[in-house]
């Protein structure tokens, strides 16, 4: 187990630190508040999948167990991905009459890319929260409900459902996409049965699943509507449109494509040579996995239902791969809502061959051919990873995350409390362990099409954001400057001059020796109001304070003199900074 978990660590430091892990920092913030006892997240604004109940409570364990620490950024999601490989080689074999030998052999199959995923892949299971806490708890409650054998205790079929419906209200609460992985499956496999099968609606095997999703999901629509009843959080809502008629062609382009890069499988544009023979492996293996979907499907067409368990994931790729395909534009939908397809493709691939050649895994002669071209094929696809490997990234390393050179000049010289564009904020005040607090500011030019002369900036509770970090009563010192979220004139208009000036990459920091302050009422109606008319939220302003401030600029013993020759610019500027002091006189 140390041995996988490593090796999940260092292949997760090679995912690249892309935008997405700004959000992720913004969830490691608020795990930090809930482990400080606000678990209903009092004051907070948070997407539609907030991931509160599954991804989060892992980080509110991190968060416990190491501290404040940004390497939690990669550590929780190898945590929740190891999860996820454990329940999905059960639910490769829950159900079939298999021995451990043979049960070892169907759960490889569906273990090859999870094991060995490709880049792209990696970077959607190793990194998050994406959906794989809502996989893991998908699959969890397919396990729990799926029928045993004749003659199991009925208190112990009432305690599967039960599991089952708490596992997916716990998903449903912390993410929509519950409904097409869970959810909406066993509800439409447990009324087809009573159609195709004539099984008796009542009956216990029947009822059970069905009740369990459709209890579960009506306790996390009731406990959503609860939650800010209670001064919980305040979830925004973000419903896009499904794609107009024009778009289909281009839509299966991209769609096919995300499948092609989750499974390693795009051979499109290669040269010969052996990587392109690790490629037609990993595609064969994913038109295999599409292959399977589409025979259990026509075996459903057909009336010939597969087992309860298989007929549910089937449902389910088919339900989620739906509404990926047809639901909002390119650019909301990728490669983080497609992976838990394909991760359940795999699965139903799995358990098809088990079902259609039982004798290749039960057959002594024939299970060993399975298990060599089993290792043969677990070789090829180990190539992608071992050439990943070679390639760290991580969170620590400036040359991928350029944003570390500007946390660290901004805690070597005693800046502690600030604001910036929210691809900054989040990031900055978890790779300094917080002791470099910065807070996401937006310009109202984001609002509508307003007057440029009219644009200032305020607080920035567009994804997610908590209401206490905007307060007159704990004013910032310093501004960064550098994107079209917090760009220099928009921070004239709002705050007016700086007290100082300095270039640090491709950002400018500003400070004030009497500070500036930001401020936003009770986020809660603000969001519902804002969301209704498109506008910005009413009562959210930035200003300069009114009283001075202590630390505005830079300390007197750490002030750069002109040139910013100090040994810690130094150090920076050797790490790809350009650092100088403009003092606006």
């Amino acid at each position: 187990m140390l041995g996988w978990l490593y090796y999940c660590w260092r292949l997760s430091l090679t995912v690249p630190a892309g935008l997405d892990l700004f959000d992720f920092a913004n969830n490691l913030l608020y795990a930090d508040d809930m482990r400080h006892g606000n678990w209903l997240l009092h004051g907070w604004v948070v997407t539609q999948d907030p991931h509160w109940l599954t991804d989060d409570v892992v980080y509110v364990i991190g968060l416990a167990a190491r501290g404040f620490d940004p390497s939690l950024l990669h550590a929780v999601p190898v945590v929740v991905y190891t999860v996820l490989v454990g329940l999905a080689a059960w639910a490769a074999v829950v159900g079939l009459n298999l021995r451990a030998g043979e049960r070892l052999l169907v759960s490889a199959i569906a273990l090859l890319p999870l094991v060995f995923p490709s880049r792209t892949l990696a970077s959607q299971v190793l990194l998050g929260p994406y959906h794989t806490g809502t996989t893991a708890a998908a699959l969890g409650a397919i396990v729990a409900l799926t029928p045993r054998r004749n003659g199991e205790p009925r208190a112990a079929r009432i305690a599967r459902a039960v599991a089952g419906g708490i596992l997916l209200a716990i998903g449903r609460i912390g993410d929509p996409y519950m409904l097409t992985l869970g959810m909406v499956p066993i509800i439409v496999v447990a009324l087809s049965s009573g159609i195709v099968q004539r099984t008796r609606p009542w009956s216990t095997s029947a009822a059970l699943p069905l009740a369990a999703a459709l209890v579960g999901w009506g306790a996390a629509a009731g406990v959503l509507v609860l939650v800010p009843h209670l001064g919980g959080f305040t979830m925004r809502a973000s419903l896009a449109p499904l794609i107009p008629l024009s778009e289909l062609g281009p839509r299966l382009v991209s769609f096919l494509g995300t499948f092609l890069d989750l499974s390693g499988g795009d051979i499109f544009g290669m040269s010969v040579g052996s990587l392109l023979v690790v490629t037609l492996v990993r595609l064969a293996y994913a038109g295999a996995a599409a292959w399977a979907v589409l025979r259990v499907l026509g075996d459903l067409r057909r009336g010939r239902e597969p087992d309860w368990t298989t007929s549910v994931l089937t449902v389910a790729v088919l339900a989620s791969a739906a509404a990926t395909f047809f639901y909002g534009p390119n650019d909301y939908l990728g490669d983080e809502h497609r992976t838990p397809v394909f991760l359940l493709m795999g699965i139903v691939l799995a358990r098809d061959l088990a079902a259609k050649h039982r004798a290749w895994f039960t057959e002594p002669a024939r299970r060993r051919a399975t298990a060599v071209w089993l290792l043969a094929g677990a070789l090829l696809f180990a190539a992608l990873p071992a050439d990943q490997l070679r390639d760290p990234r991580g969170f620590d390393n400036p040359r991928w995350l350029p944003q570390l050179v500007l946390a660290r000049w901004l805690e070597q010289h005693g800046l502690q409390r600030g604001y910036g564009p929210y691809d900054e904020a989040s990031i900055i005040t978890v790779e300094t362990h917080g002791r470099v607090a910065v807070r996401a500011l937006i310009s109202t030019g984001q609002y509508g099409s307003p007057p440029r002369a009219t644009w200032r900036l305020i607080p920035n509770i567009e994804l997610m954001a908590n209401s206490a970090w905007y307060t007159p009563h704990a004013p910032a010192t310093f501004l960064i400057v550098g994107t079209h979220d917090v760009d220099a004139r928009t921070a004239l208009a709002t705050f007016g001059p700086p007290g100082h000036t300095y270039q640090v990459g491709e950002w400018q920091v500003w400070t004030w020796d009497d500070g500036i302050v930001c401020t936003l009422p009770d986020a809660t109606p603000q969001v519902r109001a804002q969301e209704a008319a498109g506008t910005p939220p009413a009562g959210a302003s930035c200003r300069r304070a009114q009283r001075p401030s202590v630390g505005g600029s830079l300390p007197a013993r750490r002030r750069d003199r002109a040139g910013a020759q100090g040994a810690s610019d130094l150090a920076l500027s050797r790490a790809g900074a350009v650092v100088h002091d403009r003092r606006d006189r």
